[in-house]
Parts: structure tokens; sequence; C-alpha cells
């Protein structure tokens, strides 16, 4: 009899709008995020914040593929979801203010390409992810009992 359990590391985004929080004050998330004529425009769209997460993680990945890392990350190194959340909120204002982006989302837009460029260079390197045996690649449980109970 065979008994087998695979639990496969799906892909996740590299930040969440709790990231996004902790980096940026919730009204303004909201003001990115909802547009006017919205059905309930108090609320942050998580929607369209899943989109702006999606477009940065698009951003970030040509990068890490240079830099030889397989894509998309399973686990996320800090340093990544900071890039994701900055990435994210700074497309945000271009969506909404249509160039006007504060100068700060402007500079920490400008140091996290900085930090992606220097890990396709080389110059940085992701922590590593632990390593997982290629026999159980998907973390599978595998028993095989033969002619016994």
């Amino acid at each position: 009899m065979l008994h087998a359990l695979c639990r496969f590391a799906m892909p996740r985004p590299y930040s969440t709008l709790d990231d996004w929080k902790k980096i940026c004050p919730e009204e303004t998330i909201r003001r990115l995020t909802v547009d006017s004529g919205a059905s309930n425009p108090e609320t942050i769209d998580q929607g369209r914040v899943d989109e702006l997460i999606a477009g940065s993680d698009g951003e970030i990945e040509p990068y890490l593929t240079a830099a030889g890392y397989d894509v998309p990350l399973v686990t996320v190194p800090d340093l990544i979801r900071r890039c994701s959340c900055v990435i994210g909120i700074y497309n945000g204002h271009v969506r909404k203010v249509q160039g006007e982006v504060p100068k700060v989302w402007r500079t920490a837009y400008t140091d996290v390409i900085g930090t992606l460029k220097d890990i396709r260079d080389g110059k940085m390197k992701l922590p590593q992810a632990p390593s997982v045996d290629a026999n159980f690649a998907c973390g599978a449980v595998i028993t095989d009992h033969f002619g016994g109970s």
C-alpha cells in the first residue's frame, strides 16, 4: 500500500498589504488604491493592492533571474519583501497622481532599483533558502508497505 502526503510550496506574492502598512500610512494606501466613484471609498481596495504587488514582483523578477535565482521565490527574504512594498507603493503614486510622486517615494524607489541592480550584478546576494532533499522536492512524505499490515 502506498501512502503519500504532498505539500507543494506555492509561490506567493513578495509582499502583502500588511507589509505595506509597516512602511506607509493606511490613509495613503487607501488614496492610492481607491478610485473616484468606488463603491466603498473609505476602504483600501485589496484588488488594486494585489495588482500593484503583482506588478512590483514582475519588476523584481528579471533582476533575480539575471542573477541566477529561480523565480518566483518560494521563500521571500525581507530585502525582497521591502523592494516589493516600495515598488508597489511608488507605482501606486505614479498611477494615481500621474507623475507627482512624493520625493521620499522617488528616493526609496531609486534606492530599491539600485539594490536590485547590485543583486543582478552579483555585488549583493540574497540569503539562501533552506535546501530541500531532491528526493522530497515537493515536501512529500511517502511510505511504502508491502506484504504487511
